[in-house]
């Protein structure tokens, strides 16, 4: 489109300039695309049909008679439609050249003969039966979200994932075309002041400091950073762990060395600040998940030369490159594995620093939301201006 900035119409349910909702995503996407060049509107929040709360008041009901099945009622095509209608109602006032979501739910049944792009972090082939609130799901559910999940695919000109987990379910579930079909991983958040390394040698002033952030507890796999905290000291070997984000199930005693902080929200600029603080003078991050679909915690650790210790599970066995960001263990994790890496990693103080640094440089050249979104906005264009030289 020579002499003009490429226009982009990015359709996102939850409201894209709240920094608080679905782990800041939609918010960042809009903000660095902005930053990009591109000249951008949005449709977001979308407003949810007045269907919504009828189906959810029989959803309830028969989640009651029918024990542990579990109904989805945002994939019913019903509302999926109410949510294509306003963005074709807002393409229709904007007319922009492309449009963009972060979930197949606004896409689905979208109507439109602009070009279609979607960013996401997981199918829901892979969500199901793997994150707990897409389990036990009743048949209906299942096969209705199926078709709502490749008929959004099928509608794209391009599609981007997370990670490399995510890009194969896509082709091999859902008949994604593999040369449209491509990493690019959500992004982290800097902190404000860079992280120097001199702060990184501070760390060894002291104990050997675990960091968890997150929650739920259970998916978390909080329990077992409690549990290698616990042989670890019981070894001698002097360290502390920090729980950021939830809190323990009724009755558990967190035991001592573990400090549980029960939510820090970044909108708050001292609460923040601890955050970073902690991102900061922290040894590891422990991310032991039984299951995730990316991980971001992981690039925000990277922006504070931050190792981390992972789970191989989901996508983000594809956000800890090992030896170069973290090191992964294996899921189901032991805590046997998490102790014993942890003391390896951090008595060799070359490694330590060795990974310190690299995770440092991963998140500036690949894992920050300005890199992740500069690469997306360049696979746009050149998709957008193919599409348009095509005869």
């Amino acid at each position: 489109m020579p002499g003009r900035r490429l226009k982009l119409l990015y359709a996102s349910v939850e409201d894209a300039n709240d920094p608080s909702v679905w782990s800041g995503i939609p918010y960042r996407v809009q903000s660095h695309l902005r930053e990009t060049g591109i000249d951008l509107c949005l449709a977001s929040p979308l407003r949810r049909s007045p269907l919504d709360k009828v189906i959810g008041a029989g959803q309830k009901v028969r989640n009651a008679a029918w024990g542990k099945t579990q109904y989805l009622r945002m994939r019913e095509p019903i509302l999926l439609r109410h949510f294509a209608a306003q963005i074709e109602t807002i393409a229709q006032k904007e007319q922009p050249d492309a449009i963009l979501a972060t979930s197949t739910l606004p896409i689905a049944r979208l109507e439109t003969d602009l070009p279609l792009f979607l960013w996401g972090g997981s199918t829901f082939r892979q969500m199901h039966n793997y994150y707990p609130e897409f389990s036990g799901l009743s048949k209906r559910s299942i096969r209705t979200a199926e078709e709502m999940e490749s008929e959004a695919v099928a509608k794209c000109d391009a599609i981007f994932l997370a990670s490399d987990w995510a890009r194969r379910a896509a082709i091999r579930d859902y008949g994604a075309r593999p040369a449209d079909t491509h990493v690019v991983p959500w992004g982290g958040v800097a902190p404000e002041t860079d992280v120097q390394s001199s702060e990184v040698a501070l760390r060894r002033n002291g104990p050997c400091r675990l960091l968890v952030i997150g929650n739920p507890w259970r998916r978390k796999g909080i329990d077992a950073a409690i549990e290698a905290t616990m042989l670890l000291r019981e070894e001698g070997f002097p360290c502390e762990l920090t729980i950021v984000g939830d809190t323990p199930p009724a009755g558990l005693e967190l035991g001592e060395g573990v400090k549980l902080i029960r939510r820090l929200d970044r909108r708050d600029h001292d609460q923040r600040t601890q955050l970073e603080n902690l991102l900061t003078e922290s040894s590891f991050l422990l991310a032991l998940s039984s299951a995730e679909a990316y991980g971001q915690v992981v690039n925000e650790a990277g922006a504070s030369w931050l190792p981390v210790i992972a789970s191989r599970t989901g996508g983000l066995a594809d956000a800890v490159v090992e030896g170069v960001n973290g090191v992964l263990v294996e899921c189901p994790v032991q805590p046997r594995q998490v102790a014993d890496v942890v003391r390896s990693v951090w008595t060799d103080e070359l490694k330590y620093n060795a990974i310190a640094q690299a995770s440092s440089q991963l998140f500036q050249s690949e894992r920050s939301w300005p890199a992740s979104v500069s690469l997306l906005a360049t696979l746009i264009q050149t998709a957008v201006g193919d599409r348009r030289s095509r005869p």
